[in-house]
């Protein structure tokens, strides 16, 4: 038969359960005020995280708009200048198309030149004022000759067709002419065709 408890023991026991469970609700009470503080903390992460990302996208759609603009600008440049040449040399072709004109006239008067033939003088006046009236048409457009005899040889304005040697002229010079070489405004539309003064030719020869 079991011994019944005494009053003393009775309380102790009590206690000791009424210990027990204040401690347990200790731990409740703890774990529910750290639960929210992580949950905070969690939320804080997130957030900051998300703002991280879209200020990185933004430099990064920032850097897109300025390589984009810079992109623009340069081919807006490239498109300004190109049609700028074009307006200012566009007409090259009709210009070079005359200068075949000019040149098969002059070649006529000088193969005329020297003749005494009443027909061969008045075809020689005719051929002249015609050759006039071009050159001013051409200088109205601001296309103009440019001599090359007894010019140092430059190939930017000049094509050597040939070398010859000549002791009255100095060592790479222009000592004949076969066609005249032509600018338009500030630019070499047609390169001189021309004979060039060769030394070494007749250094060699001796």
């Amino acid at each position: 038969m079991p011994k019944k408890k005494t009053k003393k023991e009775k309380q102790e026991e009590k206690s000791k359960s009424n210990g027990q469970t204040q401690e347990l609700e200790m731990e409740d009470s703890n774990t529910d005020v750290d639960a929210p503080e992580e949950k905070e903390e969690k939320e804080n992460d997130t957030e900051t995280l998300e703002e991280l990302s879209a200020e990185d996208e933004l430099n990064d759609l920032r850097d897109r708009h300025l390589r984009l603009r810079a992109e623009f600008d340069n081919y807006r440049k490239r498109s300004e200048k190109e049609y700028s040449r074009l307006l200012q040399y566009e007409g090259e072709e009709v210009i070079l198309s005359f200068l075949g004109i000019a040149d098969d006239l002059q070649r006529m008067l000088d193969s005329l030149d020297g003749e005494n033939s009443e027909n061969f003088e008045s075809l020689l006046e005719g051929i002249t004022l015609i050759n006039d009236n071009l050159h001013r048409r051409l200088s109205a457009l601001k296309v103009e000759p440019f001599d090359s005899e007894g010019v140092k040889f430059d190939p930017e304005i000049h094509d050597a067709m040939m070398t010859q040697s000549s002791e009255d002229h100095e060592d790479g010079v222009v000592i004949q002419e076969f066609e005249k070489g032509y600018k338009y405004k500030d630019r070499v539309i047609r390169h001189a065709k021309v004979i060039v003064n060769s030394k070494a030719e007749s250094q060699e020869s001796e």
